[in-house]
């Protein structure tokens, strides 16, 4: 795995933990607002660690 793709993880960490935030301070009177930002967050979460998986995976075929 390459610096960028590093980046490309970091940027996705960096953008959770902002989305995150958001959602904690999200006023509950929106619920449709709400879902999209939760449906938003789910699925970052799932792009972040997939690239945290495949770069596992190299790491150990590095080695």
């Amino acid at each position: 795995m390459c610096i960028r793709d590093r980046e490309s993880i970091a940027a996705g960490e960096k953008e959770l933990d902002k989305l995150r935030g958001q959602l904690k301070e999200a006023p509950g009177d929106d619920w449709e607002k709400l879902a999209n930002m939760a449906r938003e967050e789910q699925t970052l979460t799932k792009k972040v660690d997939a690239m945290l998986v495949e770069w596992a995976k190299l790491s150990e075929e590095v080695q």
